[in-house]
């Protein structure tokens, strides 16, 4: 479980105690880095005291697109950071004739991200892991989770339609979801699986 609070009091010289427990949420991340986030400082009547205020929210830009996710979410924005390499490669990267990147499909890629780890928060009270990104030979985009118990693999494909493809599997129950969903809106049942990542 990852718990939050919104102020704590800090004394100057004495280690600060960071965040009480206050609203359980759901999460499979232990360790997620807060001190990277900027402060709202302002005084308190006591003179060798002030109180901080987190934002809940962290803001950062790809390709010119602005996007805002909860601070819970943040390991999200780093596996987006990381595969901001993958714009790059050009054709034949592979040296046997594999297309190379597409910033539309990747911003179609980063997109679905940040929206289903939004709502999957928002509306299931659950942080999802972040996924694996790969550039696939024909130029689609893969969002790739694996873990003991389930697979889920998104292929967001290279074509002017705006198609999705997904296909997961429950090891345990040795269930398969599959099919194709819209790019422009959620598919509530999409998301409610992907609790499980």
């Amino acid at each position: 479980m990852t718990t939050l609070e919104k102020p704590y009091t800090h004394k100057p010289g004495i280690e600060n105690s960071f965040y009480k427990k206050k609203e359980k949420v759901r999460s499979r991340k232990e360790k997620i880095s807060f001190y990277t986030f900027p402060q709202i400082i302002e005084p308190s009547k006591g003179e060798n005291e002030k109180v901080t205020w987190f934002r809940p929210t962290f803001s950062f830009t790809i390709l010119g697109e602005k996007y805002l996710i909860d601070r819970n979410l943040y390991h999200i924005y780093e596996s987006i950071d990381k595969s901001k390499t993958l714009l790059e490669l050009n054709d034949d990267w592979d040296d046997e004739g594999a297309v190379g990147s597409n910033e539309l499909i990747y911003k179609r890629s980063i997109h679905f991200l940040v929206d289903y780890a939004k709502y999957i928060y928002e509306i299931h009270n659950s942080v999802i892991e972040e996924p694996e990104i790969n550039l696939v030979k024909d130029g689609s985009i893969d969002l790739e989770w694996r873990n003991e118990n389930y697979i889920l693999l998104i292929n967001i494909r290279n074509t002017p339609e705006r198609n999705i493809h997904y296909y997961g599997e429950d090891f345990k129950k040795k269930t398969i979801i599959k099919g194709f969903i819209d790019y422009h809106e959620i598919n509530k049942d999409l998301g409610f699986w992907m609790q499980k990542l």
